[in-house]
């Protein structure tokens, strides 16, 4: 097997907790061989922990050690103009999300793909999370009917005041949590449409000019609602997911799902009447019938992002070795952004 050798643009937390962390795991398939940081503390955790080279000067970096991949983890203002840099130089990039909130600079990375045969994968690993994998295989089943509502919450308090509560740095709620939970409603609706969207920003609980509250609600033609909710201002949050069907729903967090159905083959044979309806005494009552409901259980109690990094990495690995698909494609990712950049029209503020 090939080890990939691969260096990091960015110590922050995705750069040194998610990317040299996992990486570090995986040695039969890649090694960290250099990261790039301003802060010298950062550099020196880094060499503590990984063995390897580390650079003020990124530019230096890539010259001397001529990586196999590089990691753009940087703030998320720069992964654009730093990915264009890197795929012009020839360089695979594995960028961080969110990549942009422009369709022009999607466009742009998308012909620089084209143009240079360099690889652009998006780091968008939270759609391989084992819950939304059971999601998903449980709405395939059929067995919740069709599919009326998708809700979806990512609920917290906390008081932000670095630099993703700034909009200069492409901060706020909807650009983070927000590019994750478009992504994952994507996987469950098919890539091209266009929805109606009616999206609310609001800035809480955060000590900058981003919001930190998104509610995001969009219908397609044959697709479901989607409710999605993205708060720093929740204190007390509630299930991830409550899906609506016709024949059950289904509710849950990352480590454990329920759902509830009936099998309509099982159900009584009901047509609409215009006659009241009468209890057992002949008095008048609402609808009421006895259905035989099942319901099923999931739990996994690894944490989706022990898990999600290294499904990610396994599946790059993939493509690098056996020409594999990639897993996240520009092409969703360009979706993603159609959909948020009328969210930033809809839900600007002063």
């Amino acid at each position: 097997m090939k080890q990939y050798r691969v260096a990091v643009l960015g110590l922050g937390n995705s750069g040194m907790n998610i990317h040299c962390r996992y990486l570090s795991q995986m040695p039969d398939k890649y090694k960290v061989v250099a990261v790039f940081d301003m802060l010298e503390e950062r550099r020196e955790m880094a060499r503590q922990m990984l063995n390897c080279r580390t650079y003020y000067d990124y530019r230096l970096m890539l010259c001397e050690c001529n990586p196999d991949i590089v990691i753009n983890a940087l703030p998320s203002h720069l992964h654009v103009p730093v990915s264009l840099e890197l795929l012009t130089e020839g360089f695979n990039v594995i960028c961080e999300k969110p990549l942009s909130q422009s369709l022009d600079e999607i466009d742009s990375l998308i012909e620089c793909v084209g143009n240079t045969g360099s690889m652009l994968a998006v780091f968008h690993d939270l759609r391989l999370s084992p819950h939304f994998q059971q999601v998903k295989k449980v709405i395939q089943t059929g067995v919740l009917g069709r599919i009326v509502q998708v809700s979806m919450y990512a609920d917290f308090f906390q008081r932000n005041w670095n630099w993703q509560v700034m909009r200069k740095f492409n901060g706020g709620r909807l650009m983070n949590a927000g590019s994750h939970m478009i992504d994952k409603v994507l996987q469950l609706t098919g890539l091209d449409f266009s929805p109606a969207i009616t999206c609310i920003l609001d800035r809480g609980a955060s000590f900058g000019d981003a919001e930190d509250y998104v509610k995001l609600i969009f219908k397609a033609p044959g697709q479901p609602v989607f409710d999605l909710e993205m708060s720093a201002c929740c204190t007390y949050p509630p299930f991830t997911y409550n899906i609506q069907g016709t024949c059950g729903g289904l509710t849950g967090s990352p480590n454990s799902l329920r759902w509830k159905y009936f099998r309509p083959s099982e159900a009584p044979q009901r047509t609409v009447s215009q006659m009241p309806v009468a209890d057992k005494d002949g008095g008048p009552a609402y609808c009421h019938e006895e259905l035989k409901w099942y319901e099923e259980t999931w739990e996994d109690k690894r944490s989706e992002f022990d898990v999600a990094p290294v499904e990610f990495f396994d599946s790059l690995y993939n493509t690098l070795e056996n020409g594999a698909p990639l897993e996240v494609t520009l092409h969703q990712v360009r979706q993603q952004v159609v959909i948020m950049e009328e969210c930033i029209r809809q839900g600007c503020f002063v």
